[in-house]
């Protein structure tokens, strides 16, 4: 965390490096068992010293920027969400019991409307 008025410098996206993997079992199809169904991925961003104005880094340095968790579930919409991401994990549980019975409008709406993919950010 900054300290009291430090300064913030702004990142150009050019200088930007994104690493990212996921972790997946098979290929995405309704042949499989649910717990096969959500993604995985984790990225990390870096930049290299020449998209920063700090006289202290090393031109050559790689500066590690942040980093970001999430998991995809593919066509959410086809499937028994309940049933699947029960199998999965309680924290995947807690979205798709959120969805179904505290908010079937936005369910529904993603289901029919956006294709039917679930993305969950954890960090």
């Amino acid at each position: 965390m900054a300290g009291e008025g430090a300064a913030v410098t702004a990142l150009e996206i050019e200088y930007l490096k994104f690493s990212y993997s996921c972790t997946y079992r098979g290929i995405p199809g309704r042949a499989h068992d649910p717990s096969d169904y959500p993604q995985e991925w984790t990225v990390s961003i870096d930049t290299d010293s020449s998209g920063l104005d700090d006289d202290e880094i090393d031109e050559d340095e790689v500066v590690h920027v942040g980093e970001a968790e999430f998991r995809v579930v593919p066509d959410a919409g086809t499937i028994d969400l309940l049933d699947t991401l029960d199998a999965v994990d309680q924290e995947m549980m807690s979205v798709a019991e959120m969805l179904v019975h505290e908010r079937p409008d936005l369910f529904f709406a993603a289901r029919m409307d956006l294709g039917g993919d679930l993305l969950v950010l954890s960090s």
